[in-house]
């Protein structure tokens, strides 16, 4: 006990003369804390972002418009590449012969392409808007022949001898 006791008293004077080296510090804690706050504020800024991106606007409650209001039955309608206008085939007021018409979106009047006695339907837009083609059945045909026409109406042409049965792709 003696021994530890000067040694003590040792250790007192140098440290009381400041002539012992100075002991291991304990770590600072500050740059934890900076690097804490920053993760924190990142991890904010991401959430709030996330949140940003994701909130969207109701889209207001879709409703139906009819196209057409016209007697008989209208089949196989197809848009127009620009959305502006809608092709189908209808048989008329009386029912008795289908042709081609063309309607401009929220127009009432529809525009007759085809005249001819025989069934004509199928209409299909061209990519660039500037025809119709649509297939023509001879009276008591199964298949018929694929011709092309303007939406504005005129002269048609026939595409092609090749039977067609069904819908033009």
């Amino acid at each position: 006990m003696a021994d530890v006791k000067v040694e003590l008293e040792e250790l007192k004077e140098e440290s009381d003369s400041g002539l012992t080296t100075p002991g291991v510090r304990a770590p600072r804690r500050r740059g934890l804390w900076v690097a804490a706050g920053l993760a924190g504020a990142l991890a904010m800024a991401t959430g709030g972002l996330i949140l940003w991106r994701s909130w969207r606007p109701e889209p207001p409650a879709p409703y139906l418009v009819a196209l057409t209001s016209t007697p008989g039955y209208e089949n196989f309608p197809t848009f127009s590449p620009d959305g502006d206008q809608v092709a189908f085939a209808w048989n008329g007021e009386k029912g008795d012969n289908w042709d081609i018409y063309v309607k401009m979106i929220g127009s009432s009047e529809a525009h007759r392409l085809t005249t001819d006695p025989a069934m004509d339907t199928y209409p299909s837009w061209s990519p660039d808007g500037r025809q119709i083609a649509f297939v023509r059945y001879a009276a008591g045909s199964t298949a018929g022949t694929v011709r092309l026409t303007s939406p504005l109406g005129g002269t048609e042409r026939k595409v092609s001898d090749q039977p067609v049965g069904g819908p033009l792709s």
